[in-house]
C-alpha cells in the first residue's frame, strides 16, 4: 500500500505521470517516472533528475538508498507475502487519478489474503 500511495504522491507533487509496476511471476514491484525531468535522455543515471531516476526509469529510494525495486522474497519483512493478481501497470496522473476504473491487488500470507482496491477516478485507496 506505501509503494502506491508513494506513486500517488509522487505524480501529484511533481505534475506528471508515475507508473507502480507490479510482476506476479518475480513477486515484486517498482515505482518508474514516465516523464523524467529535467533529463529525459535514456540509457544512463540521472541523479539531477527530481527524484533521480536510473536508465530504466526507475526512481530513487530515499529510504534504502537505492532504486525503488522491492521484491517480496528477498526483502526484509516480507517473507511468504506473495502477489497474487494485479495489474501488470498502475499509472498516476497529477490530478489524483490513476485510471477510470478501479484496479485490484491481492496479496497472500499463508491462508490470509487481502484486497487493495485503487479507485481509478479519485485514486483512493482501499484494503479489505
Amino acid at each position: 500500500v506505501a509503494g502506491i500511495e508513494y506513486t500517488a504522491n509522487l505524480s501529484i507533487k511533481y505534475k506528471r505521470p508515475f507508473q507502480f509496476e507490479a510482476d506476479v511471476n518475480t513477486n515484486s514491484f517498482q515505482i518508474k517516472d514516465l516523464a523524467p525531468y529535467p533529463d529525459n535522455t535514456s540509457g544512463t543515471v540521472r541523479l539531477n533528475n527530481l527524484p533521480p531516476v536510473n536508465d530504466s526509469d526507475i526512481i530513487f529510494n530515499t529510504l534504502s538508498g537505492s532504486w525503488y525495486v522491492v521484491n517480496f522474497e528477498t526483502t526484509g519483512n516480507f517473507d511468504g507475502v506473495s502477489i497474487d493478481s494485479g495489474p501488470a501497470a498502475l499509472t498516476f496522473y497529477p490530478d489524483g487519478h490513476s485510471t477510470y476504473i478501479d484496479s485490484l491487488y491481492v496479496l497472500s500470507f499463508g491462508q490470509l489474503s487481502n484486497t487493495i482496491t485503487i479507485n481509478g477516478i479519485s485514486g483512493r485507496i482501499s484494503v479489505e
